[in-house]
């Protein structure tokens, strides 16, 4: 099942929206960067027994300029890095400095903002593409960034794949994620167990396997890459409810975990488009509900995001939501290696290609 609509927004800007899937599951994404707007599964617990993985906005106006990233591909550097200043084929880039002194998600030329034409598509897939035009790149050169989201079933449960592939004529800079915001319940669950938003999260069960982190001045990566204590509220080697940490670092300026994590390899699973072994399954786990959501990737690591700065909105099913109420887990390269030469590089050479893969996968206990 396939179906194309489109949406007029306020500001006069048209997006198509695109569904594909099956009776197990099916996804909602648009063309305004290539963001996902659903993720549904099968459920047991919520209304319909179907349930939206992801929190999504009711007014399809509110993702324009969205300043929580709702759902989107960043690129071509995520996260935070100093300054915003970047030295590439011999010459100095200044951009904008949209969290001053410094740049997040690559601001002015951020792949949250582009429109993504549907390049292929089926029952269970459906493939985006963007040619970048010069105000979108550095300095000339061809650039075509694919966006893939695959439905996959298997015996480990219901799984969204979600492929970035980049070729380019010249060098650049280039790492792609996923800024979704996850829940593990809807309004109908929280109903049924009397719970709000918040305490969902608080009570979610997180395990990790990463030993090691980076640590952050005012939220940009030092350069140093540390080991996590045992039992401090970066450790989730063992498994950890995210009420003690965000409860200790909610009195802090970053409110919330917001820290990028170095993920164990699993060297019995390869990848051989990105030449790279897959992390180590991270699982996030409700304490009341019996539904689990894991994660490998081809990257380096990953950013636990609790959405510390999340402003109040409310969902295509009614729920409202704000601070504290869902996860981000954006699969990355460590955060500012535009800076430090000694973090594994994301610059891509002129004549390669790029290709990044994340799985996540959803588990329901019967």
């Amino acid at each position: 099942m396939f179906r194309e609509s489109q949406v007029k927004l306020a500001d006069g800007h048209n997006i198509s929206i695109y569904n594909a899937g099956t009776e197990e599951q099916e996804i909602t994404v648009t063309s305004y960067g290539a963001r996902l707007l659903k993720w549904e599964v099968p459920c047991t617990e919520a209304e319909n027994e179907r349930l939206n993985l992801i929190v999504n906005h009711a007014d399809y106006n509110h993702y324009a300029a969205d300043p929580a990233y709702m759902g989107a591909v960043i690129g071509p550097i995520p996260n935070r890095f100093a300054s915003g200043k970047i030295h590439l084929a011999g010459n100095d880039y200044q951009l904008e400095q949209n969290v001053s002194p410094d740049t997040l998600h690559s601001s002015n030329i951020a792949f949250s903002e582009l429109d993504f034409e549907l390049f292929d598509h089926g029952e269970d897939y459906i493939i985006l593409k963007h040619e970048f035009t010069p105000e979108h790149v550095l300095h000339p050169g061809n650039r075509i960034l694919y966006v893939s989201y695959i439905l996959q079933t298997n015996s480990q449960g219901k799984t969204l794949k979600i492929n970035y592939k980049l070729t380019t004529s010249s060098d650049c800079y280039i790492d792609v994620t996923n800024h979704s915001y996850f829940r593990l319940w809807d309004r109908s669950i929280l109903q049924k167990y009397d719970i709000s938003p918040k305490e969902a999260l608080l009570q979610t069960r997180v395990k990790m396997p990463s030993a090691f982190y980076t640590p952050t001045d005012n939220l940009i990566c030092t350069g140093e890459i540390l080991r996590i204590k045992e039992n401090s509220i970066l450790d989730f080697q063992n498994g950890r409810t995210l009420a003690d940490g965000i409860k200790e670092l909610a009195a802090t300026t970053i409110g919330g975990y917001d820290h990028n994590f170095i993920l164990a390899r699993d060297y019995h699973n390869y990848d051989s488009a990105s030449s790279r072994y897959y992390s180590k399954p991270t699982t996030f786990a409700s304490n009341f509900n019996n539904v689990s959501l894991s994660a490998v990737t081809t990257e380096v690591g990953a950013q636990l995001y609790t959405a510390n700065y999340l402003d109040a909105d409310v969902t295509s099913d009614g729920m409202e939501y704000g601070k504290h109420c869902a996860f981000c887990f954006e699969t990355q390269g460590i955060p500012n290696n535009v800076v430090y030469d000694h973090f594994p590089s994301t610059l891509l050479r002129a004549g390669d290609t790029y290709n990044s893969t994340t799985l996540f996968t959803y588990r329901q206990k019967l």
